[in-house]
């Protein structure tokens, strides 16, 4: 019975005397086709990354155009009820004054 060295030598044997002709099996230009067909597809995710960051900054900017706005808003809203936030003031006030001996 053989054992396991045995036919792991007599493998071994046989695959040093075959002749490597596999690298000229390869027609011409194969291996340029391949680097450029990766390249192409490398090029693909970049766009899809740059598509995203697009819309990335277009949702940020629509944020940030309503929250400018109601921000404008409340402040001409806050203008215009100047005698309300000067009443709310003026109650504080005589709240701290009162509580605080003199």
């Amino acid at each position: 019975m053989e054992t396991p060295d045995s036919k792991l030598a007599r493998l071994l044997h046989n695959a040093a005397g075959v002749a490597d002709d596999r690298a000229n099996d390869l027609p011409l230009g194969f291996d340029t086709r391949m680097v450029a067909l990766w390249r192409s597809s490398r090029a693909g995710e970049w766009s899809d990354f740059s598509r995203f960051l697009r819309r990335v900054t277009v949702l940020s900017a629509a944020i940030m155009l309503v929250s400018s706005v109601f921000a404008v808003r409340q402040l001409s809203d806050d203008e215009n009820d100047e005698d309300s936030s000067w009443n709310a003031y003026a109650i504080a006030d005589n709240a701290i004054q009162t509580e605080l001996p003199q």
